[in-house]
């Protein structure tokens, strides 16, 4: 297999008259991007039109998935649609793409899926990588949205984790694939080699200042807003009996009834605790689900995304009946709660008055 793999490099290289021995910067050197309209591949402007909708989909609509699942969550009514509508465009695209490629191979492999050149190989590997991450990013979005799993909801999430540690391994697969095919595809030329870096510079500043702002917003503690009005007992209660899916955290009433559609952690845990107090499970103290296993599962302590989701949430205040009892401002004390047994964590609140 190697010695196929080297003749057919060898006779890339004779197709192109040896232009790639010239020395670099040689204004003469001709390949598949110079003044030809041929290449040892065919048409230039044809694979000049594959490598761009190559690099469109796996660069560019990549930063955008990884930005509307990572770094905007907190847009939630739009970070999810445009998380799946440009992942729905990477799977249409990149098929296209590569049957593009795959059509004119004969005329340089002699067959339409060929792996025994580098680049070839490179390429179907990330394509199949690429079909199989849309797949099951529709599998765990579908399944969320629309499943049934009551008690079950670790199942979807560890849909999620394959989809997401998966995406994680192609972003860093197909950044180098990329800088590899620029210069197999236009050539070993200082402007090229410039191209292929540059890309690849440039995509890493804006993820880098994106991770740094992410990292900051996560120390941060975004304090809940304040709304006008005030909702008492009596009309959460007939507002829940109308059909209303609103719940309550720490002196906020939320309405969830769109949110629930697309909460991270599944509808179930939305569904099941519509009209309560949901501070136990917001704050990591309680889980929901799972605790009779032989190694329960401890809460969830929810990020500052989930307080500024939270706030946007937030369509009222509750009014709790005084009755005896005096009002008072505090504040939970993270470093000393307690794990109590497998079941229960305490938490200490300490008084600001």
């Amino acid at each position: 297999m190697l010695v196929d793999m080297v003749d057919d490099e060898l006779s890339m290289v004779r197709n192109i008259h040896n232009y790639s021995m010239a020395p670099i910067g040689n204004a003469k050197m001709e390949t598949c991007a110079t003044n030809t309209n041929m290449c040892p591949r065919g048409s230039r402007q044809l694979w000049a039109v594959h490598n761009f909708m190559m690099w469109l989909c796996w660069v560019a609509f990549m930063c955008l998935i990884v930005c509307s699942a990572r770094y905007f969550r907190h847009y939630w009514k739009r970070s999810i649609y445009i998380h799946a509508t440009v992942g729905i465009l990477i799977f249409v695209v990149t098929t296209v793409g590569v049957l593009m490629a795959w059509s004119r191979n004969p005329m340089r492999y002699g067959q339409y899926m060929y792996w025994r050149a580098w680049a070839a190989l490179w390429e179907n590997v990330a394509t199949f990588m690429a079909w199989g991450l849309c797949i099951s990013g529709m599998t765990a979005w579908f399944w969320r949205r629309y499943g049934t799993y009551e008690w079950g909801t670790t199942r979807v999430l560890q849909i999620g984790k394959v989809h997401r540690y998966s995406g994680q391994i192609f972003c860093f697969f197909v950044q180098g694939l990329i800088m590899f095919a620029i210069i197999d595809n236009f050539g070993f030329t200082r402007k090229w080699i410039f191209v292929s870096v540059f890309q690849f510079v440039g995509l890493a500043i804006i993820i880098g200042a994106l991770e740094i702002r992410h990292q900051w917003i996560m120390r941060q503690e975004e304090p809940y807003k304040v709304p006008e009005f005030v909702m008492n007992g009596e009309e959460l209660e007939r507002r829940l009996h109308n059909g209303e899916m609103l719940m309550i955290l720490d002196d906020l009433v939320l309405d969830v009834s769109q949110f629930y559609k697309v909460h991270p952690g599944g509808k179930f845990v939305i569904e099941h605790t519509v009209g309560t107090d949901i501070a136990k499970f917001f704050y990591g103290g309680y889980s929901l689900e799972d605790n009779m296993k032989p190694t329960p599962a401890f809460g969830f302590r929810h990020s500052n995304y989930a307080r500024m989701i939270a706030n946007d949430l937030a369509i009222a205040r509750f009014d709790c009946p005084a009755d005896g009892s005096t009002e008072s401002f505090c504040r939970l004390r993270w470093d000393l709660d307690n794990e109590v047994n497998k079941l229960t964590r305490s938490f200490v609140l300490e008084t600001l008055d």
